[in-house]
């Protein structure tokens, strides 16, 4: 099993959608899982340039199938090597991770482990003519990989190493191919055979005559794009032992490319390739990467999978992490902020003269307390006091006492899986808390039948347990849920069911924030800390900055990911 690449998961969007969610449905429980994870996916970039969209347009069909397929996705997903992906579903989040499955009597070999191609003399005879519709009389093998990469992906790369061939000039292509859904030259493209993946044509021409392809030549040094019209565009040739790679970036509208980890050619645009197609864009479902190879030729393709692949050679996460500093500069210059520091000694006041270093301390051990985290709060408090720092008061709304160590104790029971002490707790400081809350009641005995489950009880009893639960939680989505998490019944051991670690310690996870929003409601406090709100406020004003830029590339900033978490 192989993870998400790292650097797709550093796409992050923004968050503002906790807050779009909330306002669109006052009655929503925070920890419900459909929030939870369109929160989850939007950050890590699943949803596209536009997440919005999947809130407001409730009636497009399309993009309902898509965000409930995405909904059923573990938030940590791994890549199943025994399933292939399927080129025509436009539900599935798709992301190649190994070649496609090809045939053909050309003299090759390739090694679906090493992840490595090797052609010996391909026949060429001089009436094998574009389209070339012949396999077996091409002159080269063209190799797709096992799945598009979905639109919504917005940035992607992949890298190849050269291990034999020409020093100089080899007869060898890398590029991307368009999947569309009608093409009048189609009757090749696609294998109606369902027990292959074999769907896409291996004599595919890469070297220029096929407008569904952009292709680097490494023989002419040429990279051939159609904007709308065939452009060759001179960049370098490339051999033995080179390391080139070959990217697209949706938000620049520019595909990149890269020799020996270095970036040589950013080039566009893709939208007017994409226009390029019958019916346009709309008719394009995504991007297929693929390759061409000539005669003697031999590479390995490095895909770019956590726990498989080799390092890219190229920094492709800091080539990310670049876009959107970038971003934030285009942002800074055209509103003309004034940027502010604050140093060691020196102290920066806002327009109504609030002392930001007060300001922040305030932020900071309101969002402790309101979480629940008395032991960092109280340490805190103490630094202030040594250095002689005083914090402001914030807020008019006054936590009663004993509320954050009420949480301190809701957050360790869990942690320690106490969870009959937890049901226990809140019954006793809140007579209708499971009434109220019935979906956390409901996690809350999902969470302890596993527990019990892995400490020894009877397959039988849990099987027992499980349809007690069912008898009690008849709503939809928790009948579903239970269907899901049945899947633990069925391992003899716990532990390679792919799910546990989602259902287990993302079930407490989710318990822990649910009850704390829960505890902010029933003693008439904001859902959301000052920090939190600071933060979905400023994903409020991107999502405002990209409606009047008509740009969404700010999209791709994330406050809490980009300038909290990792700062």
């Amino acid at each position: 099993m192989n993870t998400i690449p790292t650097y797709l998961s550093f796409q992050y969007i923004n968050n503002h959608l906790e807050d779009e969610i909330k306002r669109n449905n006052q009655h929503i429980l925070p920890d419900t899982i459909r929030w939870r994870k369109i929160l989850q996916l939007s950050t890590n970039g699943y949803l596209g340039k536009n997440p919005c969209k999947f809130l407001k347009n409730s009636n497009d069909i399309k993009n309902n199938q898509y965000l409930n397929n995405l909904l059923n996705l573990n938030i940590d997903e791994v890549i199943d090597d025994n399933k292939d992906n399927d080129h025509e579903s436009f539900k599935n989040l798709s992301i190649p991770y190994k070649f496609d499955k090809i045939k053909s009597d050309l003299d090759f070999i390739i090694d679906y482990e090493l992840n490595t191609i090797s052609t010996k003399l391909l026949d060429n005879p001089s009436f094998n003519i574009y389209p070339r519709l012949n396999n077996e009389k091409s002159g080269y093998l063209t190799v797709p990989f096992n799945s598009i990469v979905s639109p919504l992906v917005c940035i992607y790369y992949y890298e190849l190493k050269i291990i034999d061939g020409k020093d100089n000039g080899i007869d060898l292509v890398l590029g991307f191919l368009k999947d569309e859904i009608k093409n009048i030259n189609r009757n090749h493209h696609h294998n109606t055979n369902n027990n292959t993946n074999s769907s896409i044509n291996t004599m595919i021409d890469m070297r220029g005559n096929d407008d569904r392809i952009v292709g680097w030549n490494g023989k002419t040094g040429n990279f051939t794009i159609w904007d709308p019209n065939k452009k060759n565009c001179e960049i370098c040739k490339f051999g033995k032992n080179d390391i080139i790679g070959i990217g697209y970036n949706l938000f620049k509208d520019l595909i990149f490319l890269t020799k020996n980890g270095l970036l040589i050619k950013e080039i566009g645009s893709i939208d007017k390739w994409f226009e390029k197609s019958f019916e346009g864009k709309k008719n394009i479902k995504g991007l297929i990467p693929i390759i061409s190879l000539g005669s003697w030729c031999n590479v390995e393709i490095n895909f770019g999978i956590n726990g498989k692949d080799k390092e890219f050679e190229f920094d492709i996460e800091n080539y990310v992490k670049l876009n959107k500093f970038q971003l934030q500069e285009d942002i800074i210059n055209k509103f003309e902020f004034e940027p502010f520091n604050v140093s060691k000694d020196v102290i920066i006041k806002n327009n109504n003269n609030i002392d930001m270093i007060k300001y922040t301390d305030s932020l900071v051990l309101e969002y402790l307390k309101y979480g629940g985290y008395l032991n960092t709060l109280k340490g805190m408090e103490n630094d202030m006091q040594k250095l002689n720092r005083e914090s402001i008061v914030i807020s008019t709304l006054e936590e009663p006492e004993g509320l954050c160590y009420l949480k301190k104790q809701i957050r360790e029971m869990i942690q320690l899986n106490k969870f009959n002490e937890v049901k226990k707790l809140l019954e006793c400081q809140y007579n209708s808390f499971f009434i109220t809350y019935r979906k956390i009641n409901f996690r809350l005995r999902i969470v302890s039948l596993i527990y019990e489950m892995i400490t020894g009880m009877e397959i039988n009893e849990c099987i027992k347990r499980i349809n007690q639960i069912s008898e009690m939680f008849k709503e939809d989505e928790c009948q579903n849920y239970i269907e899901q998490v049945s899947i633990i019944f069925s391992y003899d051991d716990y532990n390679k069911c792919p799910k546990f670690n989602e259902f287990f310690n993302g079930n407490k996870n989710k318990l822990i924030y649910a009850i704390i929003i829960a505890l902010n409601e029933q003693n008439e406090l904001p859902f959301f800390s000052f920090l939190d709100m600071l933060i979905m406020n400023c994903d409020s004003n991107l999502q405002d900055i990209v409606i009047d830029w008509n740009d969404k590339g700010s999209l791709l900033i994330n406050i809490l990911e980009d300038y909290i978490k990792y700062v």
